[in-house]
């Protein structure tokens, strides 16, 4: 339907090759609007290839290859009241303490209003279980979770409204896995640094929204 969204899975067979469309992800309810894609990562760990898929329902999806092709294995639903923009950003890891995906709230309002906070579930025999929550931990800062990324123990939050350095100069917050505190502040500069994180790349196996 108008505005339900979708998900592209692309993949190339060899180096040097062109990437070609092998799968298309829709929203389960593909008949109503719900930006599907809003934010997308994949991962691939130990021949396992995972895709972690927002939305603007305040719901995000994860999707597993599995031999029949591409599976919605989960979904992901605000578990303690984190609505305000649940599922508009998602990241996606697998090679620490299991899979994990972290999920965005932008506009939920915790530390101040519209400050923002990122779910983290973590795959615990064969199902999704919510374990942290992280806000921002300065009351000036807004849009916390805006962007996201995983790699390793580092977890990384863009917080692009953030005034702490003057109105909407924003931040990146960077988390370790181990104590869920932040181990470093990113200070950013004017027109709103922290817009959008990435870390690392993911073999042969891209998804566009």
């Amino acid at each position: 339907s108008y505005d339900s969204g979708a998900t592209y899975v692309f993949r190339r067979t060899g180096a040097g090759a062109a990437f070609a469309e092998e799968a298309r992800l829709e929203h389960p309810s593909a008949f109503v609007v719900t930006y599907h894609g809003t934010d997308v990562d994949v991962d691939v760990t130990a021949g396992t290839e995972r895709v972690a898929v927002g939305s603007q329902d305040d719901r995000a999806f994860v999707w597993t290859r599995l031999p029949g092709g591409w599976t919605d294995v989960a979904e992901l639903a605000p578990f303690d009241g984190e609505l305000g923009g649940f599922g508009e950003t998602v990241a996606l890891d697998g090679t620490v303490d299991g899979a994990r995906v972290v999920v965005g709230a932008t506009r939920r309002s915790g530390s101040s209003a519209d400050s923002g906070a990122a779910r983290e579930y973590v795959l615990d025999g064969g199902a999704w279980t919510p374990r942290s929550l992280v806000h921002p931990p300065v009351v000036a800062d807004r849009g916390f979770a805006s962007s996201l990324a995983l790699s390793g123990d580092t977890q990384v939050d863009g917080s692009p409204r953030t005034d702490a350095l003057g109105l909407d100069a924003g931040t990146a917050l960077r988390y370790r896995i181990d104590l869920r505190l932040g181990t470093s502040h990113c200070a950013g500069r004017a027109n709103s640094t922290g817009a959008s994180a990435a870390l690392t790349a993911r073999g042969s196996t891209a998804v566009a929204a």
